[in-house]
C-alpha cells in the first residue's frame, strides 16, 4: 500500500474517474477514504484479497499456500514451483508474485478477456525511472531481488494458464526481458498495420 501513499497525485486521478473500476484490497480502499474521503471517490470499487493475507484469516506463507490450495479446482500451482499459483477465480483471493502485473493479469483472466495487449512492460533498466516518475521522485524497487526466482517463474505460469484459457498475449515491448516464448514479442505498428 506504499503506492497510495507515495504517489498520491496518481492515485487521484484514478478515483476521479467515474467510468473507472479500481480493483484494490480492502487496506487500499481505507487507505484511499482515508486520504481523499469517500466523497472524493468517483470511480467504483472491486475489492480483491491476497490469497495469501485475507482479511480475519491467518496469514498463508509460501511454503504452505500448496497445502491450504492444492485441492481449490480455481487455482493452478507452478509445476516447477509450489509457491507459484495463479487464480482462475479472484473471488477466493489472488496470488501475489512480486509485481502488481501478476494481480493484473489474475484479474484479466477472471474477466474473460481474450485479448491482451502488453506495453511498457520490460522487466529491465530498474535504475531508470518509470514511465510515471521523475529522477527527483523514483520510488524504490525491488524487482531486480526478484526478477530471477519469482517473477519470471510467475510471468511463465501466467502465460501458460493464461493461453489455456484461450487468451491471445501479445508483448510490444520489444526490448522485453521476458522471453518471446512467454509473452510473444510483437511490433505494434506491424500488428495494427495487418488488419
Amino acid at each position: 500500500m506504499g503506492f497510495i501513499d507515495q504517489r498520491p497525485d496518481i492515485i487521484e486521478n484514478i478515483i476521479l474517474k467515474p467510468d473507472l473500476i479500481l480493483f484494490t484490497t480492502v487496506h487500499g480502499i481505507a487507505k484511499i477514504i482515508d486520504r481523499f474521503t469517500l466523497a472524493g471517490v468517483k470511480c467504483r470499487f472491486a475489492v480483491v484479497e491476497d490469497a495469501a493475507f485475507k482479511i480475519y484469516s491467518p496469514k498463508i506463507t509460501p511454503s504452505e499456500l500448496w497445502e491450504h490450495y492444492r485441492n481449490d479446482r480455481s487455482v493452478s500451482f507452478s509445476s516447477a514451483n509450489k509457491t507459484i499459483a495463479f487464480t482462475h477465480d479472484i473471488r477466493r483471493g489472488i496470488f501475489d508474485a512480486g509485481t502488481v502485473v501478476y494481480w493484473a493479469f489474475q484479474i484479466i483472466s477472471f474477466l474473460g478477456f481474450k485479448q491482451l495487449f502488453i506495453a511498457g512492460l520490460d522487466m529491465n533498466n530498474f535504475h531508470l525511472p518509470r514511465f510515471y516518475e521523475t529522477k527527483e521522485n523514483k520510488l524504490p524497487t525491488f524487482l531486480p531481488e526478484k526478477i530471477d526466482d519469482i517473477i519470471m517463474p510467475a510471468f511463465s505460469h501466467a502465460s501458460e494458464r493464461m493461453k489455456n484459457n484461450s487468451i491471445a498475449i501479445k508483448n510490444f515491448s520489444l526490448s522485453s526481458a521476458i522471453d518471446s516464448n512467454v509473452f510473444e514479442k510483437v511490433d505494434y505498428n506491424d500488428f495494427f498495420k495487418k488488419g
